[in-house]
């Protein structure tokens, strides 16, 4: 696995260069960044993840499915035939291919023992190497331009993720400092949670839950089981279990499948044991 100071891949001072913005094959015309598009959904749908309480790149909505092992190799494929390909290949290419690949790599440690599991309780030696090993590769390629786009920054938090040994050691100031960015392109109240998750992780919960409930625009986040999730655990590493109950039951409220339940229920279990 490359070392994390391969992550600084492009901080721009002159834009230009990356795909063409509409490619011509056999006579056909499409436009890859629609194409990236769909496969960047086809990513979120595959992982069903709340990507924000990982701290990994955002996603407007939890999938039904909640883990799509199928679809997430197809995302994949899909994304390393674009990367591959002369009609389609670029620094945007190959950063979607690098996100992809660095998602599945961690699929199947997210649903362990039929259970959905957040990042601090997977267990990373079962994320698999191989896809590691290629969405890094393809991280490296996508360094070749001079624009940074949201892809680059989502498939950069990815690798930050991928190359720390443990929640504990990650560079969580990076990657609050790669939200910044992607905030600055894409500023939804998704990526604003996921960035203050983040931060708490460098200013304290106490703190991070401020930057929450000060998000503009946050009451689209209402319905989003996940921004429960993130106050509630917030509040649990600040010490108030009361309000960890509080805003984990509205969570429960909102859960969408079972699997998203147990969550809640396995984290409210949490708020009343007194040693965890």
């Amino acid at each position: 696995m490359k070392d994390a100071r391969t992550l600084g891949f492009c901080v721009p001072t002159t834009r230009g260069g990356g795909h063409p913005g509409v490619v011509r094959e056999g006579g056909g015309k499409c436009h890859a960044s629609r194409a990236y598009s769909q496969i960047a959904r086809l990513t979120a749908r595959s992982c069903g993840e709340d990507y924000c309480s990982a701290g990994a790149p955002s996603s407007s909505a939890v999938a039904p499915e909640v883990v799509r092992l199928d679809v997430a190799a197809e995302a994949i494929r899909l994304a390393e035939l674009l990367a591959a390909s002369r009609w389609t290949t670029g620094p945007d290419a190959h950063a979607l291919a690098a996100l992809t690949c660095l998602h599945g790599a961690r699929l199947p440690a997210r649903l362990s023992a039929n259970t959905l599991r957040p990042l601090e309780e997977q267990d990373r030696s079962s994320w698999d190497a191989s896809l590691l090993e290629r969405g890094m590769s393809h991280l490296a390629a996508s360094a070749n331009g001079s624009e940074l786009t949201a892809l680059h920054l989502e498939a950069g938090i990815a690798a930050q993720h991928a190359v720390a040994s443990s929640v504990e050691t990650t560079d969580w100031a990076e990657i609050a400092r790669l939200y910044d960015l992607l905030y600055a392109r894409k500023p939804t109240p998704v990526v604003a949670l996921s960035r203050a998750i983040a931060r708490s992780r460098v200013v304290g919960p106490r703190r991070g839950i401020e930057e929450v409930l000060a998000i503009e625009g946050r009451e689209r986040l209402d319905a989003y089981p996940f921004y429960w999730a993130t106050l509630g655990d917030l509040a649990i590493r600040d010490g108030d279990r009361l309000q960890a109950h509080k805003w984990l039951s509205r969570g429960l409220s909102s859960a969408r499948t079972e699997l998203e339940r147990e969550v809640f229920l396995r984290r409210l279990r949490d708020c009343a044991d007194p040693v965890s």
